[in-house]
């Protein structure tokens, strides 16, 4: 105990040494706190910035996809645009005189991007062909999935099973 008190003099005389220290230390913990700081919000802005590259990188993808979409005469319509679909599709086998013996609609399938149909119509071989190359709309996407075509009594009756695609 004696040397304790003998040591607080000492304390007294190195007041401003001790001061020092003290600062020291708080301005050492301040530098280290701002520091640790700082390099979050490093780390942040780099995440941020990644994020921005990533969604400037998805749109730019996003419009170019579009745009070569758009360079393309056949596209997927709208789901409420089938009926519009198959209504131009009806007229075209009307207007080619052909004889329209039965229109259906398939069932859905699982994961299916559109409605699948069923075709039956009879006429000549010119305005069958004439109907299956102008098949469709202007511009909906509407592929072929299964064709038949026989010849019966000098007419050719064909079966066709189509798909209107939609978006």
């Amino acid at each position: 105990m004696n040397d304790l008190l003998a040591y607080i003099p000492n304390l007294k005389e190195h007041k401003r040494l001790l001061i020092n220290v003290v600062v020291f230390i708080l301005l050492s913990f301040l530098v280290s706190y701002t520091t640790s700081h700082l390099l979050i919000s490093y780390a942040d802005l780099k995440e941020t910035e990644e994020k921005m590259e990533t969604m400037e990188r998805f749109v730019t993808e996003y419009k170019q996809k579009t745009e070569k979409a758009k360079e393309f005469p056949f596209r997927p319509v709208a789901s409420d645009n089938v009926d519009d679909v198959q209504t131009k599709i009806i007229f075209s086998v009307q207007a080619l005189n052909l004889q329209l013996s039965s229109l259906k609609e398939l069932p859905a399938k699982k994961e299916q991007h559109g409605r699948a149909y069923e075709i039956e119509f009879v006429g000549g071989y010119n305005e069958t062909m004439k109907c299956l190359q102008k098949f469709g709309s202007n511009d909906a996407l509407v592929g072929y999935r299964k064709l038949n075509m026989q010849s019966k009594d000098g007419k050719i009756h064909t079966k066709l099973v189509y798909k209107i695609y939609t978006k």
